[in-house]
């Protein structure tokens, strides 16, 4: 018996021509209407390069994208392309199948993971930080497919700026819940765990890390000082104006002889931006990005790279990384490794990377860092250096300054300062041992008393030995009442 003729297909429209990043629910209109075979299987033949990836889901009838998040991999705001083939079995004639390509803009919108009992059907709006033009505060939506959080389609596409906070609400949608710090990129993949409250927590820990991706997250680092966390993007920490000059709370206490940070921070090599710390709270006595590291807590590979640390009194003991190394257990010892500081650094004991190690001989290590920024001991007595400012007792090793390094104050009576390239001062009974560091930077001491020193490499050498260490740098101090301050190319004293 001879099969009756089949109806061949001969088009398909209505197929979506457009989407935001995320998934779509592809269909299309077969003709004739009467064709035998309608079914249609869909598949993904290309697409553009600013697209990470574009897939269909089992079920062979959902599209999903991920475009490409790194900045300066495509230009922005863009739409990438991705072609897909509508194929009917048996759609021609019998064993030849109907195919049909068609091609879908894909729209960039800026998305947020957030997981945590925060309800689906509350508002979430997104504030940017100040720019010119300015960029509205727009509402992100909850996309049930995705499970994203997302700006609606008609709203302006990423444009490689900074998202300064998002808000969640109450269960009236009309009231603020709390307002949630980010610094993030807005072409970035930012992930987040929202409470029924509206308040962020941790997210949970990956490889043994706790991952920080936001503003928010690094602080609630203050809440568990053992724990281990990993940066999870560059983190602008909205200390310039169009930020709001937020004022960064240092990580763990910021009083002297307190035990702070004995967890581990890896910043992964990416970047810390806009940093501001100027406290107008007598109490606050340390200060950095973390304020006191103790007892084996390490913290590696972070990289600031603009920004000022210091008090309005400008007597608090200062770095870049960390404030202040003191611990009460000698036996494991804090570590700053493969770090970074470009921020200006002002206070008492002042360092690019670590401020002081007290009191004296409290240890801590410090590897393979570097100070470009400018340290500044502007307080009548103390000392800074291009990487600690006082150091009392363990190695700093592979490390180096080109940042202008400066203490004391001529029109101050009896000012004094230790001034170094490296350390200003390493007058400790314990071993102080600095391998294979150099300074390039400019060493300025402006003490009117014969007691300061100023070095190349440290101004205070006492206790302190050198191997491998060099500097290049210009070193200068005055000739006061008192005599010549004490000054030298690795050390003034």
């Amino acid at each position: 018996v001879t099969p009756p003729p089949i109806v061949a297909v001969t088009g398909i429209s209505n197929v979506p021509t457009s989407m935001s990043e995320g998934t779509l629910n592809l269909s299309g209109t077969v003709y004739p209407v009467n064709a035998t075979n309608k079914n249609i299987t869909w598949s993904v033949m290309s697409y553009t390069s600013g697209i990470a990836n574009a897939a269909m889901d089992v079920t062979g009838k959902i599209l999903t994208t991920a475009l490409n998040t790194t900045p300066g991999v495509v230009s922005f705001p863009s739409t990438e392309t991705v072609t897909v083939r509508a194929t009917i079995t048996n759609g021609t004639s019998p064993g030849t199948n109907y195919t049909q390509d068609f091609t879908i803009n894909v729209r960039r919108h800026i998305a947020i993971e957030i997981s945590g009992a925060y309800p689906t059907n509350r508002k979430i709006t997104l504030a940017y930080k100040l720019y010119t033009p300015e960029i509205s505060g727009r509402e992100l939506n909850h996309d049930p497919i995705s499970g994203l959080w997302c700006t609606l389609a008609t709203d302006p596409p990423p444009s490689n700026k900074v998202i300064k906070s998002i808000t969640t609400y109450q269960a009236d949608n009309s009231t603020e819940a709390q307002t949630i710090l980010i610094g993030r990129n807005d072409l970035e993949h930012i992930s987040l765990q929202i409470d029924d409250t509206g308040q962020v927590q941790f997210r949970p820990a990956s490889g043994g890390f706790i991952p920080i991706g936001s503003y928010a997250e690094f602080q609630l680092i203050s809440a568990n000082l053992g724990g281990s966390y990993a940066q999870e993007g560059d983190l602008d920490l909205l200390g310039d104006s169009g930020g709001g000059t937020q004022n960064w709370t240092p990580i763990g206490p910021t009083a002297l002889n307190t035990i702070g940070f004995t967890g581990v921070f890896d910043g992964v090599g990416k970047k810390i931006n806009n940093i501001y710390i100027n406290s107008s709270n007598s109490s606050v006595l340390v200060v950095g990005l973390f304020g006191v590291l103790s007892n084996g807590g390490k913290i590696q590979n972070v990289h600031i790279t603009n920004g000022s640390i210091g008090t309005v009194s400008g007597g608090a003991t200062a770095g870049g990384i960390a404030g202040m190394a003191y611990s009460n257990d000698f036996s494991v010892t804090p570590a700053i490794t493969g770090c970074s500081n470009a921020a200006s650094i002002r206070g008492r004991w002042v360092g690019g990377i670590l401020g002081a190690t007290y009191p004296a001989g409290n240890p801590c290590n410090i590897t393979a860092c570097l100070n470009t920024g400018d340290v500044q001991c502007n307080s009548t007595a103390g000392n800074s250096g291009g990487i600690v400012g006082l150091f009392t007792n363990g190695s700093i090793i592979a490390c180096y300054n080109t940042g202008n390094i400066s203490g004391g104050n001529l029109a101050t009576p009896s000012s004094y300062a230790f001034v170094g390239g490296i350390a200003g001062n390493t007058q400790s009974q314990s071993p102080v041992a600095i391998i294979a560091c150099y300074n390039t930077g400019t060493v300025t001491n402006l003490g009117n008393q014969a007691n300061s020193c100023t070095g190349g490499l440290t101004g205070f050498a006492y206790g302190g030995t050198f191997t491998a260490c060099y500097n290049i740098g210009s070193v200068s101090a005055p000739l006061t009442e008192s005599g010549t301050v004490p000054i030298g190319g690795l050390a003034g004293l």
